[in-house]
């Protein structure tokens, strides 16, 4: 309801910019490092909310969650990230005006996150085999 925009929010209490400033102190408040046992299969639900330049507390919780994801798992998740276009995403957040630092802060965690995994996997180089036939 909150990332639909404020026309959405139509219920009186809890009052919405209410909820909204609990959702980014809510955030704040979380490990980056912490497990989930959670399995993502896409992005594309988290990366829709990048979008969500009406309410950016939208835009931070699904910004911290990518953080996390590419910061615990990133041989699982920063191949998703940028097969499902996030990479892009999150610069073209960081271009825009409306997301508040913290926002940009994760975004950038996230890029770093994918260009280090990105750099370790093309630096890898498999043993060569040794065959008898050597």
């Amino acid at each position: 309801m909150a990332s639909d925009g404020p026309r959405a929010w139509t219920v009186s209490e809890p009052a919405r910019d209410m909820v909204l400033q609990r959702v980014a102190a809510a955030v704040e408040r979380w490990d980056l490092r912490a497990e989930r046992n959670i399995n993502y299969r896409s992005f594309e639900p988290i990366l829709s909310l990048l979008h969500a330049h009406h309410t950016p507390q939208c835009q931070h919780w699904a910004v911290w969650a990518l953080a996390n994801l590419t910061t615990v798992y990133p041989d699982k998740y920063c191949t998703l990230v940028e097969a499902e276009g996030g990479l892009r995403l999150l610069n073209e957040l960081l271009q825009h005006p409306r997301p508040y630092e913290p926002i940009k802060k994760l975004a950038y965690i996230v890029i770093d996150n994918c260009a280090r995994y990105a750099a370790r996997d093309t630096a890898y180089t498999p043993p060569l085999s040794s065959s008898p036939d050597n």
